[in-house]
């Protein structure tokens, strides 16, 4: 009988199928109409929310008297009877958040008296209807001697009973799901005074708040409200009863919001800020705002700008031309200062372009002199308390010339997105102790060079800079941070790092190289020999090669490695078996498991999880034996015929040899006649054929040895586009002509065709080669007819035999 009790209780349980841990239950989303009965009596934790229960009784709870944690949210609850919570004495944290719970009518008196060690309640989220009338809060709170921390809903016209007072353990006073829209100077009045936080962050109707409505919180510490629609300015009226007293936090966050027809854009003014000015606040936030202007007499004239720790302006459409300096004289007064925050300013583009108009004709686009309306600070002095700064995603034609550090204390530093005329150059005076540095969204071209050696740098991200055009022709581009620990490379369309580019860094553990271009992993990341984990998600990877493999493995072997490889376009074949077997066999930790999406050329090109592939692979895979067997019986014939192989190997080099003493000899007339090429092939090409730009500059520079020109890699930056292709045309033996479906789209094009028809015809051009991808001849004989009878033409084909001849053919015209 013992054992079929048991099994009885094991099969309710699992009717229900919570999940059961040690201690704890889970029953989310079971449509359950009521407590289970059935779950361990010991257990301390129940989650029964996402259910459908509409009411507690007294016997579904009394049972599990252990109770500390009793979350019911997002129910049908609408009533609780009182003996509902019966002997749940131990419970501490009951939460009945996103039910029908009626503030004047769902809780009846004596409902929490068995909840003695009670110390957090949200009963939130549960009044969901606006009414016009006073609505009486007749919740029993007066029974909860200990509770410290209280969630409840504000409705349009809130009573609060004297039996509030009641709570005088009572901390932290949050109200959500707020549908008020005017507090009184007696909203609070039987509030008790203890309550050191106060949060009103839901309020979405216009919100009146009367100046002394707060007066009754005499101890508060913390005053929240962001995101109420409140207005800044009355915001601050409400700090009325708090003039000449310490509040550690006023957060005003995104309070101010735009109203079609009405003017809600604010200039802090003395008149403003004259209640909070007199008393010493530790973090002060007023982002988002719609703050357009500062007066230097407000925000700056704050009595005790030494107690201030945290300033957050962000997201606010100020600019600092107007109080610069006596903005960063405030900052040196605030001499406990750890964090500024002045982020996400869209006050101005650095180099607008206007539109021309003469008359009804609109003739041309006139780009502004781009030092008109340009303020340019010369150097600012960061105060040396400061801890943390955010300068990011700012649009002005302010600028700074040079930030000086003089023994700062700054560990954080964020200026990044910055759209300004100028980036400023850092200079370091003492001591530092900056750790974290982000300049992302800067040309790396810009940045390069405005940095001393910060020998404390651990972290560095440079997100979105263009950083590939450094990669070219630059090395040890890091050696100002020669002890990095952490490198965020992402969003730089890299698709090839040089050996000493990166320079070398011995402490780099962490490098993130996502949303790149890499088709190859670089060998030179092997070089970083404490290596921890690794980002080339997002990239153009179709194989992890056995020598990255092999170095994976000798890193985890070390330590924990963690290689991030997912949503690279893989191709799983005969050629990647090893690779496949290595995401399922590696002790290294990669991300998804190793389970990635692969393309599988043997089953018409469809795409198929690794894991998947595995568990079948004699299904994807079996004919890679026999074609094992066949390379076999292939080398074994040919060691047999291997005189005649020789003859066929010496046969088949007589075109190279051809090949080189013709180009010998080309040269050398070359030089003769005084004809130098700087380059053996100009490229051009339009902005859809980057990729296949990519492909043949692969082909023609490092497997056949020719020097290629194209624009975006060889053109001199800010010389006239015009000069720079007459130059380069001009300095090459060959061209080649990327025709696709955006040639019209090429403003270049036919200035292009005509200079290489001069070249041509003085003689210097030796061959027009043009091929075309993706778009028929009919559509382009237009384009070339002046120069058709000198064009050598190429149709690239789709299939792979096909492709190999036009390689040969595109070769034997260029030697």
């Amino acid at each position: 009988m013992f054992v079929i009790a048991i099994l009885m209780q094991i099969v309710m349980c699992n009717a229900h199928t919570c999940l059961i841990d040690k201690t704890q239950a889970v029953c989310r989303y079971l449509e359950l109409t009521s407590v289970p009965q059935d779950l361990p009596k010991d257990i301390k934790f129940l989650d029964i929310s996402y259910n459908n229960l509409t009411v507690i009784t007294s016997s579904e709870l009394s049972e599990y008297k252990s109770l500390r944690t009793l979350l019911m949210n997002d129910n049908n609850l609408d009533l609780l009877q009182c003996d509902a919570f019966h002997g749940l004495s131990l419970l501490v944290e009951l939460s009945l958040a996103k039910n029908n719970l009626h503030v004047s009518r769902s809780y009846p008196n004596g409902v929490f008296k068995p909840l003695i060690n009670l110390s957090k309640l949200d009963i939130s989220q549960n009044m969901k209807k606006s009414t016009n009338f006073s609505v009486n809060y007749t919740i029993p709170v007066d029974e909860l001697n200990h509770l410290n921390k209280l969630s409840i809903d504000l409705v349009h016209q809130p009573y609060f009973g004297k039996h509030f007072r009641e709570m005088r353990g009572l901390n932290v006073l949050i109200f959500d799901f707020c549908l008020v829209e005017l507090l009184t100077n007696k909203t609070f009045m039987y509030m008790p005074n203890n309550v050191s936080h106060l949060f009103l962050n839901t309020c979405r109707h216009f919100v009146v708040i009367e100046t002394n409505a707060l007066f009754y919180f005499n101890n508060l510490n913390t005053l929240d409200f962001s995101g109420s629609n409140i207005h800044l300015a009355r915001a601050l009226d409400a700090l009325y009863p708090f003039q000449n007293r310490k509040i550690d936090n006023v957060l005003f966050r995104g309070i101010t919001y735009p109203e079609l027809g009405h003017d809600v854009d604010i200039v802090l003014t003395k008149d403003m800020m004259k209640y909070i000015k007199s008393m010493c606040v530790q973090t002060l936030d007023f982002s988002n705002n719609l703050i357009v202007k500062i007066l230097n007499e407000s925000l700056l004239s704050l009595d005790h700008p030494e107690c201030l720790q945290n300033l957050l302006l962000s997201a606010n459409r100020f600019s600092l031309d107007n109080f610069a300096t006596d903005f960063f004289k405030f900052l040196h007064r605030a001499k406990v200062l750890k964090l500024v925050d002045y982020s996400y300013i869209p006050i101005a583009y650095n180099q607008p372009v206007f539109l021309e108009i003469n008359g009804n004709n609109y003739r041309k686009l006139l780009e502004v002199d781009k030092y008109y309306g340009t303020k340019i600070i010369p150097f600012v002095r960061f105060p040396s308390h400061l801890e943390y700064v955010r300068f990011s995603h700012i649009m002005a034609t302010t600028g700074m010339k040079e930030i000086i550090l003089a023994n700062s204390s700054l560990r954080h530093l964020e200026i990044s997105y910055f759209k300004t005329y100028i980036f400023p150059k850092f200079t370091l005076e003492g001591t530092n102790e900056l750790t974290y540095l982000d300049i992302s969204g800067i040309s790396a071209e810009t940045t390069i060079g405005k940095f001393p050696v910060l020998q404390h740098l651990k972290i560095l991200v440079m997100k979105t800079t263009q950083l590939y055009k450094l990669l070219w022709n630059n090395t040890n581009i890091f050696n100002w941070a020669p002890n990095l620990t952490s490198l965020d490379l992402s969003y730089n369309y890299i698709w090839r790092i040089k050996d000493a580019t990166l320079g070398n860094l011995p402490h780099l553990r962490n490098l993130n190289l996502s949303h790149n271009m890499f088709n190859v992993i670089p060998n030179v990341l092997m070089t970083f020999k404490y290596l921890v984990s690794l980002d080339l998600s997002i990239n153009q990877l179709t194989n992890i090669p056995k020598n990255i493999r092999e170095w994976a493995d000798l890193q985890q072997e070390k330590r924990q490695f963690n290689f991030f490889l997912n949503k690279n376009p893989y191709i799983c074949s005969c050629d990647t078996i090893e690779f496949l077997f290595w995401t399922s066999k590696t002790n290294v930790k990669l991300d998804r498991n190793g389970n990635y999406l692969c393309w599988l050329p043997i089953k018409n090109g469809k795409s198929r999880y690794m894991h998947n592939i595995l568990k079948y692979f004699h299904d994807y895979f079996g004919q890679c034996k026999a074609k094992m067997w066949l390379q076999i019986g292939t080398a074994l014939l040919t060691f047999t015929m291997c005189a005649l192989i020789i003859s066929t190997l010496v046969y088949n080099f007589r075109w190279r040899i051809i090949f080189f003493f013709y180009r010998t000899f080309r040269r050398f007339v070359e030089r003769r006649l005084d004809v130098m090429f700087k380059y053996d092939v100009y490229v051009s090409y339009s902005d859809d054929s980057v990729a296949f730009l990519k492909l043949l500059s692969g082909v023609i520079e490092e497997d056949w040895g020719f020097k290629m020109c194209c624009q975006d890699r060889n053109f001199t930056v800010g010389a006239p586009s015009a000069d720079e292709r007459v130059k380069h045309i001009h300095c090459s033996r060959d061209i080649i002509f990327l025709v696709t479906p955006s040639i019209n789209e090429n403003e270049w094009i036919h200035f292009e065709i005509e200079r290489a028809k001069y070249e041509k015809m003085t003689k210097y051009l030796q061959k027009i080669v043009v091929i075309t991808k993706g778009i028929s001849l009919a559509d382009i004989q237009s384009e070339f007819a002046t120069i058709w009878q000198e064009v050598l033409f190429i149709e690239w084909p789709t299939e792979e035999e096909e492709k190999a001849k036009a390689w040969q053919k595109l070769k034997l015209w260029l030697f």
